[in-house]
C-alpha cells in the first residue's frame, strides 16, 4: 500500500485513511448527551466529525433508525451517505442520512396520526405548486384585488406569489401576522397576500397535501405532538443554512443528544 492505494492481483483498490481526530474533533466524537455547537470556517472538518460521530455512535449499540445526520444538500447527502456506507458495516439495512425536506418526510411518515392525518399526506412538487397557485389566482375575483388585479392572469405573478408562499412559511409568518402588519402600515397590498395566503393553507389543508415549506411546519407540529421523540441521536450539517422553520422542526424532535455544525461567518 502506497499513499493511500493498494494493487492486488493486477486491480487497484484506492484506501480511505482511518480518520484521526485532532483534540476539538475528539471533544465532538466524546460529546454524551444534551445540545453541542461545533464551529469553524469551512474545511475545518465539521462534516468529517460529524460522520464519524454517527459511524461510532452505530457501532457503539446505538439504534441506527434513531440516529439521524442532516445535511444541506441533496449532494452532500451522497457524500455523506457513501462515506459511511464505506464506513459501516454493509448488513445495515438503512442510514438516515437526510436533507431537512427528507427528514420532514420521516417524521411524517412515522407520525402523521399526530396531525389528524388517515395516512402521511402527499407532497406537493415544485411544478405541483405552482399549477395550484396559478389556478387559485385566476379563480379570484380582480375587484377584491385593488393592488395586483391586473396581475392575476400573469404567469409571473402566479410564480412570484409560490415564492412568497414558501418564503412566509419558512420565516413561520401566518396569514394573520401578515395582515396585522399590512393593516398596521396601510398595505393594501399585502393584505391581498395575506388573505390569498389563507386560503391557500386552507386549501391544502383540505385536500391533504403540503408544498416544500409547509412539510417543515406540518413535521414539527408531527413531532410536538408525541410524546415519544422519534430519534435518539440527531447530527445536523451546515446549521448556519437554516431557516426558522428548520431551526423550529430541529427543537421539536426533543432529541437527548444533538450535535450541530456551523460556521459562523457564513
Amino acid at each position: 500500500q502506497i499513499s493511500g492505494v493498494s494493487a492486488t492481483g493486477g486491480s487497484i483498490r484506492l484506501v480511505n485513511p482511518p480518520f484521526s481526530p485532532d483534540a476539538s474533533q475528539d471533544a465532538v466524537l466524546a460529546h454524551g448527551t444534551g445540545a453541542l455547537l461545533v464551529t469553524g470556517p469551512a474545511g475545518t472538518g465539521k462534516s468529517s466529525v460529524l460522520r464519524e460521530r454517527f459511524a461510532r455512535l452505530v457501532e457503539g449499540g446505538a439504534d441506527p433508525e434513531r440516529v439521524a445526520l442532516v445535511v444541506g444538500s441533496r449532494r452532500a447527502r451522497q457524500a455523506a451517505r457513501d462515506a459511511l456506507i464505506t464506513r459501516l458495516p454493509s448488513s445495515l439495512s438503512s442510514l438516515h442520512v437526510l436533507t431537512f425536506h427528507g427528514l420532514g418526510h420521516l417524521i411524517l411518515r412515522e407520525r402523521y396520526t399526530g396531525l389528524g392525518y388517515a395516512e402521511p399526506p402527499d407532497v406537493l412538487s415544485a411544478p405541483d405548486q405552482f399549477a395550484l397557485v396559478q389556478d387559485l389566482l385566476q379563480g379570484q375575483d380582480p375587484a377584491e384585488w385593488p393592488a395586483y388585479g391586473h396581475l392575476l392572469t400573469l404567469r409571473g405573478f402566479a410564480d412570484q406569489i409560490r415564492q412568497f408562499l414558501l418564503r412566509a412559511q419558512e420565516a413561520r409568518l401566518t396569514p394573520e401576522e401578515i395582515q396585522a402588519k399590512a393593516e398596521s402600515r396601510g398595505l393594501t397590498g399585502w393584505r391581498e397576500l395575506a388573505r390569498f395566503y389563507r386560503g391557500y393553507l386552507d386549501v391544502m389543508d383540505a385536500d391533504r397535501v403540503v408544498d416544500f415549506a409547509a412539510l417543515i411546519g406540518r413535521a414539527e407540529a408531527a413531532a410536538s405532538a408525541s410524546d415519544a421523540p422519534l430519534l435518539d441521536h440527531l447530527l445536523v450539517d451546515d446549521y448556519h443554512d437554516a431557516t426558522f422553520a428548520q431551526e423550529a422542526l430541529v427543537r421539536s424532535l426533543r432529541a437527548a443528544d444533538l450535535v450541530v455544525a456551523a460556521d459562523p461567518a457564513a
